[in-house]
């Protein structure tokens, strides 16, 4: 290491004195000693407010640290710089293999979202195939109720057939029966006739007489002339004879042989046929039969038709009956007479045929016959759905025409119970009988006593009904009064609530239940009776 006055020596041509006050000592300052300084330890100097007095102090520092040997401290710093590098190595690797890594989830997401991509279509097409079967189904299920239609159709049909054979047969026996009588009565007659005859073949006979005795003095009178002397010229020809004929000697052409009562009756006659005596007195039945009975009626009916209308005759009209189970030519009948229109409030529904509006209403029935003259069916505002009550407007007109008979459509898809329960309020409130709609109530009347409906549907049916005439209402009640009494409602809080909505409904289901209430004691005091034997005491 170099001292300072080599340094000079050598540095003395570049560097250059730094400015100083013209009473400052330019000659160098001789340097003390240096502090002993700490092995492996680089030593600054102190900084202090006072300004350098030359800058090569600090460049001399600087090249002294410089000119150090490699300290264990670097050693380490070296070793741990190769194990942060060989980290970094590592951790490379690593990374590429996790890229690797990804990349090949990547492929299997990928292959993943073509077979959720395939399922999402086979899904689709499921679901498109599943519509199908479903509008399949509908319309299967509309074909059957068409089918159960005709069948029921035809059982009335055979029905009404079977009566009327039932009927035929009757009248074939009553008037077999009226033979039977009038044969015996004519036979009595016959007989009664011959005696008579028998009597007046007497007087023939005895009439006769006179002139048989007049032939055999005729014939006499010719044998004596046979015998006179005029004849015996001839004794060649041979003598005939009379008396050895057989018969008398008479021309029969002009005396015939007649076949007379008298010869007729001289047989016993046969006995008279016995008489069919029944268990009732068929005399008052005999003459009439079945067949003008209907002619009569139908005569009837046609004449009435002639005097009221000019278009037509007028049906027999019997709300109790049921339009559908009628014949084509009867129902055509129905269409005949005056035209009337139906409204709700101001709202004109539909024009239809009087009389088969008086047929399938009992309420336009009464209408009607209290004002003949009448020619619109009122009914009150808001009272049912318009479209339901079109629909059986236009049901009554389709069965005046129609070949074959079918009721009204029921579509039994749950998501259709709105629909279904306003064409049920709309047949009861234009006044229809029951049985139009019955295929309805059953639907609803099995699903309300089996427990799988909702409280919202019941409360659809409460909502909608006419409690002076609905079954569907009648069902509901007896139900819920069951399920209070019998304590086997699923969600009993709904059900207090849905009673508590509809008060009319609770008043009826507490007074069903009081009455299932009364019978459940009365059944458990005949069941608490004991029986005393005869000989024996009843215990107290």
């Amino acid at each position: 290491m170099s001292n300072s006055a080599s340094f000079w020596a050598a540095k003395s041509d570049g560097v250059k004195s730094p400015t100083a006050p013209a009473s400052v000592d330019t000659q160098p300052i001789a340097l003390g000693a240096p502090p002993k300084k700490a092995s492996g330890m680089v030593v600054k100097g102190a900084k202090n407010d006072n300004k350098k007095s030359d800058w090569a102090d600090s460049d001399d520092d600087d090249k002294f640290v410089a000119s150090f040997k490699s300290t264990p401290c670097v050693q380490e710093l070296e070793k741990t710089v190769a194990a942060k590098d060989a980290r970094i190595t590592d951790l490379s690797t690593e990374l590429q293999e996790k890229e690797g890594r990804i990349t090949e989830l990547e492929d299997v997401v990928a292959k993943q979202q073509r077979i959720l991509d395939d399922m999402e279509s086979s899904v689709r097409a499921t679901a498109t195939q599943v519509e199908e079967l479903k509008e399949d189904n509908h319309k299967q299920l509309l074909h059957v109720q068409e089918l159960v239609a005709e069948v029921d159709e035809k059982n009335r049909r055979i029905a009404v057939l079977e009566a009327d054979v039932d009927d035929h047969r009757d009248t074939l026996a009553e008037l077999d029966i009226e033979d039977a009588s009038t044969q015996a009565s004519s036979h009595e007659a016959a007989v009664d006739e011959g005696g008579d005859d028998t009597k007046e073949g007497g007087t023939e006979m005895e009439a006769q007489s006179p002139k048989t005795a007049e032939s055999t003095t005729k014939l006499g009178a010719m044998d004596d002339n046979k015998d006179t002397p005029g004849h015996a010229a001839h004794p060649s020809e041979p003598k005939i004879t009379i008396p050895e004929a057989s018969g008398p000697a008479v021309n029969l052409s002009e005396f015939p042989v007649f076949s007379t009562s008298a010869t007729v009756k001289n047989t016993t006659p046969p006995p008279p046929a016995p008489k069919l005596k029944m268990g009732i007195d068929v005399s008052k039945f005999g003459k009439k039969t079945s067949t003008k009975k209907h002619i009569l009626k139908a005569k009837m009916a046609f004449d009435a038709g002639k005097k009221l209308y000019k278009d037509g005759p007028a049906p027999i009209i019997d709300c109790a009956s049921d339009i559908r189970t009628k014949s084509h030519e009867d129902r055509a009948l129905f269409t005949n007479g005056l035209k009337v229109q139906v409204k709700m409030g101001d709202i004109a529904l539909s024009t239809v045929p009087k009389y088969v509006l008086m047929q399938c209403s009992l309420k336009a029935f009464k209408h009607f016959t209290d004002s003949p003259d009448a020619n619109t069916f009122i009914l009150p505002a808001d009272s049912m759905d318009a479209d339901a009550a079109a629909a059986h407007l236009g049901w009554m007109k389709e069965m005046t025409f129609q070949r074959r008979v079918y009721s009204i459509t029921l579509n039994t898809d749950e998501k259709f119970d709105d629909k279904n329960l306003q064409t049920c309020r709309a047949a009861r409130v234009l006044g229809l009988n029951n049985m139009y709609v019955g295929h309805f109530t059953k639907i609803f009347c099995d699903r309300i006593r089996s427990n799988a409906a909702s409280y919202e549907f019941l409360s659809k049916v409460a909502a909608l009904v006419c409690p002076e005439n609905d079954p569907i209402y009648d069902c509901l009640a007896n139900n819920l009064a069951n399920l209070r009494v019998r304590n086997t409602a699923k969600k009993p809080a709904e059900l207090e609530a849905l009673l508590d909505k509809y008060p009319g409904l609770k008043a009826r289901v507490e007074k069903i239940g009081e009455r299932m209430h009364m019978k459940q004691r009365s059944a458990q005091g005949a069941k608490g009776m004991k029986v005393v034997h005869v000989g024996k005491k009843m215990d107290m």
